[in-house]
C-alpha cells in the first residue's frame, strides 16, 4: 500500500513536468500511466496516473501561479466566493 514517501514522490513528479528537473522514478517501483496523463499549459492543470502492482494512485499538481493564491487560495480560505479563472 502506498504511502506518504510514495505520494510526495508522485506528487513530486506530476509538478516536475513543468520544470527542467524531471523526477526519476526508478527504482521506486511506480510506473506512470501515459495515457492517462493529462497537462494543460494554458491553466497549469496536470495530472496523471500511476500504477505499482495492483494499486492505482492519481497525482494531480494544484497551486503553482501567483495569481492563484489571489485569485483562489485566499479567497477560499476567507470563505468567499471567487469564481476559478479559466
Amino acid at each position: 500500500m502506498a504511502d506518504r514517501l510514495d505520494y510526495a514522490l508522485l506528487s513530486d513528479h506530476v509538478y516536475a513536468r513543468s520544470r527542467a528537473n524531471i523526477i526519476n522514478l526508478d527504482g521506486s517501483g511506480w510506473v506512470e500511466l501515459t495515457k492517462w496523463r493529462k497537462d494543460d499549459t494554458k491553466t497549469g492543470f496536470s495530472a496523471a496516473a500511476y500504477q505499482k502492482g495492483n494499486e492505482i494512485v492519481i497525482a494531480f499538481a494544484g497551486t503553482d501561479d501567483t495569481m492563484d493564491h489571489f485569485l483562489a487560495n485566499i479567497p477560499a480560505a476567507l470563505a468567499l466566493h471567487f469564481p476559478q479563472p479559466v
